[in-house]
């Protein structure tokens, strides 16, 4: 029962942080400067719809949920002390940041925890995300699609979660 508690209680957290951070940037002024964006060295191959998006990590295997995988491209960031997926969407012309899990030291945004890498070393995870900011022209159920995409992230982490060895931050 207290297991199945905390479980609960970190989904409200998960939750509770997203909406903050989606009240954060829209409150926030958009002066494009700063960001952090991944800027790849290894993208990964464009995905078809239907497909699931696999990508192999230093900690594992993360799969962006079948269903929500039409239009999403993911960029690799893959250096000796980083490791990076980027996920970005895509409305009519405009690529959209959905979100991006960063394996390293340095700060990346949400500290989801850490756990040991393929060699046993433990890694520390991150999750950056931010508001997704309406383009001119979405419809409504583009805006919905979108928005829906970027809450994958969701999935991601609880992959993570239940990974062997993790220790979550909180």
């Amino acid at each position: 029962m207290k297991q199945h508690f905390n479980y609960i209680r970190r989904l409200f957290l998960i939750a509770a942080i997203m909406l903050l951070v989606v009240v954060i940037a829209a409150c926030a002024p958009q002066n494009g400067k700063g960001e952090s964006r991944p800027s790849p060295t290894s993208p990964a191959e464009n995905q078809t719809a239907g497909e699931p998006i696999e990508v192999q990590t230093p900690i594992g295997k993360l799969i962006f949920p079948q269903e929500m995988s039409a239009n999403v491209r993911v960029q690799e960031i893959n250096e000796p002390e980083h490791y990076g997926v980027g996920f970005f969407g895509k409305v009519g012309e405009d690529e959209v940041f959905l979100f991006a899990i960063h394996i390293c030291d340095d700060e990346r945004g949400y500290h989801i925890g850490s756990v040991p890498d393929e060699q046993g070393t433990v890694r520390q995870i991150w999750a950056e995300i931010s508001g997704i900011e309406t383009g001119e022209g979405w419809s409504e159920d583009e805006t919905k699609r979108i928005n829906l995409q970027q809450s994958c992230v969701n999935d991601l982490m609880e992959q993570i979660r239940q990974l062997d060895g993790f220790e979550s931050a909180e």
